[in-house]
């Protein structure tokens, strides 16, 4: 590190000189007035003028400046100063980032079936789903202002016969943007597969966007007691654009998770959190 001394040239004893092998240089040094932190022990006698001489040497331990019997019998006289501490700079401006307000939240949901027919997901039925609060004793607002679809995973239960099947089927925005596509695992009567069916959403089908209008998303069958995850992304709204959802009975403040095929049907139940129809 760096060390400053500071000398107090008219301070010095007659006589008396300062023993140094360095060769003073006048371009570092630079007359300053007195203060508290330059005064040794026992004041000025007679006062001076203080002269400031930087040296560039640099060392490992403060007191390897002292070393010197001349050094050590001049203590009194010399002042070491620390090295400035640097000022660093977060970036060209010093005023905040900007920032997105809107709260984006990306979570799993499970549902289970309680019957075998093929529901029908819109984004009505998805919101729904992701929860909300009952704002009277019959409408549940949801909070979900924008959804997309990542993926859906069903695990199948025991079949009741051959035509009782996993089938997913997704919806396209227009007649000309994704050809039809449908997944369907038929199975013996009594079998079921073990391991997961996943489906994801196709490119450039509805649920491969942000959703945030009245639309059917994607159509899904399963024997009946099958366990569909869905991982969704949706974001809580600023402000509510779509309206609450008619549900029969509610109690209003309450939060309630709706059936993933909406309250009239609720055939595809959550699991692990209160919901209402």
């Amino acid at each position: 590190m760096h060390h400053t001394k500071a000398l107090l040239g008219a301070a010095i004893p007659t006589g008396s000189q300062l023993v140094s092998d360095r060769k003073f240089d006048a371009s570092k040094a630079s007359a300053v007035a007195p203060t508290a932190a330059h005064v040794p022990p026992g004041g000025l006698s007679p006062p001076g003028t203080w002269v400031l001489v930087t040296e560039d040497k640099k060392v490992d331990d403060p007191r390897a400046l002292l070393s010197d019997a001349s050094s050590v019998a001049s203590l009194s006289r010399f002042a070491l100063r620390a090295k400035a501490a640097k000022v660093r700079s977060t970036g060209s401006s010093f005023l905040p980032p900007p920032l997105n307000t809107t709260v984006d939240v990306t979570h799993k949901f499970r549902f289970v079936n309680t019957s075998a027919s093929q529901a029908v997901v819109s984004f009505d039925t998805l919101r729904g789903a992701l929860g909300g609060v009952a704002t009277t004793t019959t409408a549940v607002q949801p909070w979900a202002s924008s959804v997309r679809v990542h993926w859906v995973t069903v695990w199948p239960a025991p079949n009741a016969s051959a035509t009782d099947t996993v089938e997913m089927f997704w919806e396209a925005g227009t007649s000309d943007q994704v050809p039809d596509e449908t997944r369907v695992q038929t199975l013996p009567e009594g079998v079921t597969v073990t391991r997961a069916v996943s489906f994801v959403p196709p490119p450039k089908s509805l649920a491969s966007f942000w959703l945030s209008t009245a639309a059917n998303v994607f159509g899904i069958r399963a024997p009946v007691g099958s366990v569909i995850d869905i991982l969704v992304g949706f974001r809580l709204s600023n402000v509510f654009g779509a309206g609450p959802i008619v549900v029969a009975s509610a109690t209003a403040g309450n939060v309630y998770y709706l059936a993933l095929d909406g309250a009239s049907a609720h055939t595809y139940s959550p699991v692990g959190l209160p919901t209402t129809f």
